[in-house]
């Protein structure tokens, strides 16, 4: 009976360590979902009115299946975020995507840019978050 329960502690000891192992390579593995291929997103145009639609080009290279959830905040002296929503249309690849985001009436006058957090969930208990930002333009 002792050399029975003796093997269940070192197959319990084993079984631990590979635990310990796979979940040390979730935390630390140096994921990269997505790379953007420019510091600053290039917007349609310079100006645009309340209640419009701004467009930004978005160049970049996936690297995983994996759906991101992106919030977006138009930045100035103020901080207005927008709800969040997931982006299927984000593939796997490198590609050029344009993006139509609705510019709110309720958006005082001022120059602002847009800054995007990408939240990709990379495995069941890491989350990382990659930014993005626009370059200026004014909202009359």
């Amino acid at each position: 009976m002792k050399k029975f329960f003796e093997k269940i502690a070192y197959l319990t000891l084993f079984l631990a360590f590979i635990l310990v192992c796979f979940l040390s390579f979730w935390v630390l593995y140096p994921y990269k979902p997505i790379e953007f291929k420019n510091d600053k997103f290039k917007v349609n145009v310079c100006e645009v009115t309340r209640g419009s639609y701004v467009t930004y080009f978005v160049s970049y290279c996936k690297n995983s299946d994996v759906t991101p959830v992106v919030t977006r905040t138009f930045v100035d002296g103020i901080i207005y975020t927008m709800p969040q929503e997931p982006q299927p249309c984000l593939k796997k690849g490198c590609h050029d995507v344009k993006f139509f985001i609705y510019v709110p009436k309720a958006l005082p006058e001022g120059t602002y840019s847009i800054k995007s957090t990408y939240s990709f969930k990379v495995n069941p208990i890491r989350k990382i978050d990659i930014y993005g930002e626009t370059v200026e333009f004014k909202v009359i």
